[in-house]
């Protein structure tokens, strides 16, 4: 009894770890991936999403819609828990434009800056605090549209940004 629960338990185990590791194969050749992480059990973003080579407009939220009430300025931005965008996201360098909407997002990775051909990064409704981000957005040179709705930033930091890239947009109100 106890070698045929065993077996069981590693079948089990097997087919959930083998869908986990094939997440993102029905978005491989796509240009354009949206992605829903509550559709797949997800909370943040697995590391393998460095699979979507050919992406250049990755869209990822958590639900499916959301409204927002009271407004996201008056929500506290820098309250834990917070998640991380995977450092594989770097590997994405057809990518022009990224969106990551309300993923309680605290920091971004320092492989973001090898997402050269960006033009339009949407961080709305993550947790970041701009000034440790400055340097890394500061090196996105193509970026024309950046997205910073209930994120922590100062008018001295979005204006730091416009020095540094003046074709940047920066919509942060």
């Amino acid at each position: 009894m106890g070698h045929k629960l065993l077996m069981l338990t590693m079948v089990l185990f097997g087919c959930v770890a083998s869908s986990k590791e094939n997440i993102f194969n029905d978005f491989i050749g796509k240009t354009e991936v949206t992605i829903k992480l509550s559709s797949f059990g997800l909370d943040s973003i697995p590391a393998d999403i460095s699979i979507l080579k050919d992406a250049r407009k990755l869209t990822i939220f958590r639900n499916a819609g959301w409204t927002v009430y009271p407004p996201l300025s008056a929500l506290p931005t820098r309250l834990p828990p917070f998640k991380r965008l995977p450092d594989s996201i770097g590997e994405l360098k057809n990518l022009t434009n990224l969106t990551l909407v309300g993923l309680d997002l605290g920091e971004l990775p320092s492989s973001i800056t090898k997402l050269q051909k960006l033009d339009t990064l949407n961080l709305i409704g993550n947790k970041l605090k701009v000034s440790d981000e400055l340097e890394k957005l500061k090196s996105l040179k193509n970026l024309k549209m950046l997205l910073l709705f209930g994120n922590q930033f100062t008018t001295v930091e979005v204006e730091e940004l416009r020095l540094a890239n003046p074709n940047l947009v920066v919509a942060d109100i």
